[in-house]
């Protein structure tokens, strides 16, 4: 209790440049808590590895959840447009992107057909709702999904999906942009093996060939396990060793496929195109 009453006292952090509206018990929520971000390391690298003037262009963060990587991304491009199909999660997207300029949000998520289905949304990490959540403490809800091509004609530079294994309908979705403008695009990677190789095989069909992850402190490698237990040696570990410069790792198709690891946000692009990633 004495150490949770201090942590609130000068561990959380709140100010313009960061997420000022969480799910206080929810996953993300507890990250903002601690970070003023989540995942803050791993957007910056993905960003400072893009080999293109993001000021100039346009991003698209499909599954926005409640803002917190759209408003990273805020600062770095000069428009994007945020998706987040939830009810709940996406009025509070509404609250915290109400104040800036270049966010266009939008409450609907993206398929290859217009739909109504039901998703199942977990209590305590609303950022992991789908339709084949099989956990048990859950509410359903009622989302919208729209086709972005028929929608959208925007030039994309960068894409952002994290969409709990919806990755294919998004990527449908939004087929004519992509093969016309070839964006940047980070996806997570949280699913099945059979699922993750029609994901692979999608995105070569699109000229996708290439993916790249963030390197890792050695202590992630050594305990991949993520447990409270775990997650509190790993930060110990980490304040009292050196980190390694983040940056983006290439890493063989075979071993993203083969694996039940959850890779947060896998980076891969055209080689044809005119966004890339520098050289990694």
């Amino acid at each position: 209790k004495i150490i949770k009453l201090l942590f609130f006292k000068f561990g959380s952090k709140s100010n313009e440049n960061e997420v000022p509206i969480i799910i206080y018990n929810d996953w993300i929520g507890k990250n903002v808590i601690y970070d003023g971000f989540y995942e803050k390391e791993l957007v910056e690298t993905i960003i400072s590895s893009l080999n293109f003037d993001t000021k100039n262009n346009l991003c698209v963060d499909v599954g926005a959840n409640i803002g917190n990587h759209t408003l990273q991304f805020s600062k770095k491009f000069k428009k994007i447009l945020a998706f987040e199909p939830q009810i709940k999660t996406f009025k509070i997207l509404e609250l915290n992107t109400l104040h800036i300029n270049n966010i266009e949000v939008y409450n609907f998520g993206l398929s290859n057909e217009e739909k109504t289905i039901s998703f199942k949304i977990p209590f305590n990490n609303n950022g992991a709702a789908s339709q084949n959540f099989n956990g048990t403490a859950f509410y359903t809800e009622k989302v919208a999904l729209k086709n972005y091509d028929s929608l959208f004609k925007n030039e994309v530079s960068y894409l952002k999906i994290d969409v709990e294994g919806n990755e294919i309908d998004v990527l449908q979705s939004m087929t004519k942009n992509i093969k016309l403008h070839k964006p940047v695009i980070s996806f997570e990677m949280n699913s099945t093996v059979e699922e993750r190789k029609k994901i692979v095989e999608l995105f070569n069909e699109l000229g996708y060939k290439k993916y790249y992850v963030q390197n890792n402190h050695f202590i992630e490698r050594v305990i991949p396990v993520k447990t409270v237990f775990t997650s509190i040696f790993k930060f110990l570990i980490k304040r009292i060793t050196p980190s390694p410069k983040k940056k983006l790792v290439l890493i063989d198709p075979i071993k993203l496929i083969n694996t039940h690891k959850t890779y947060s946000l896998v980076t891969t692009y055209n080689e044809e195109s005119v966004y890339k990633l520098n050289s990694v």
